[in-house]
């Protein structure tokens, strides 16, 4: 694992009546919530004339610099304004890097509902015959080492997730990038073909 370590904090998550306080529950329901970033971090361009991450992290780092590079290009930079969970604050936000076991992402990880159903048949098939040079490079990564080329992205959920005003307490982890990452590790668990253990990039609110 690298040796890059973050600032483990306090966690202040959201109640059920959407009011901000501590050690309690994140709601994953909404995905048409509006963007809390400034937009400052917008990158310049659109599609094939976007702006290089190399270029907005220069032009940016003083706003998302406390986040380790990686997270800031998958979550922040390369998917603006898409992701579901666009609402958490960047400025509060604190990470570590983790090493964690295979059974500990499979069970303790909350994955959205709109993310699609598990089919481990079915999504190895695909990774094995995509034409997608990216995920020609995630097989060749899984098959080579069992893990995967990129850490995922996954938020501290103390008290558990809200998800249709249902809590969910079991889960004290919540998938925020690397969706497609995370299927693709499941489909190879399901053949015993993983590592035991996988970098994990762990954010908490602060």
């Amino acid at each position: 694992m690298s040796g890059i370590t973050g600032r483990k904090v306090s966690t202040v998550l959201t109640d059920y009546d959407g009011e901000r306080k501590s050690n309690l529950i994140l709601d994953v329901t909404n995905s048409e919530c509006e963007c809390a970033w400034d937009s400052a971090l917008k990158p310049i361009g659109e599609f094939w004339n976007r702006e290089a991450f190399d270029l907005w992290w220069d032009r940016c780092q003083a706003q998302v610099g406390h986040l380790h590079p990686m997270i800031a290009e998958q979550w922040v930079h390369r998917p603006w304004g898409e992701s579901p969970y666009r609402h958490l604050p960047i400025e509060q936000l604190r990470w570590c890097l983790e090493e964690w076991d295979t059974s500990k992402i499979l069970e303790k990880v909350y994955v959205r509902r709109h993310s699609g159903e598990f089919h481990p048949d079915s999504d190895l098939q695909y990774i094995q015959n995509t034409d997608s040079q990216k995920f020609k490079s995630l097989q060749a990564h899984l098959k080579a080492t069992g893990t995967w080329d990129y850490p995922i992205v996954v938020i501290e959920t103390p008290e558990g997730v809200l998800d249709y005003e249902t809590p969910l307490p079991e889960f004290r982890f919540c998938l925020i990038e690397g969706h497609k990452r995370l299927r693709y590790l499941k489909a190879f668990a399901s053949q015993s073909l993983t590592a035991n253990r996988h970098d994990v990039f762990v954010l908490t609110l602060s």
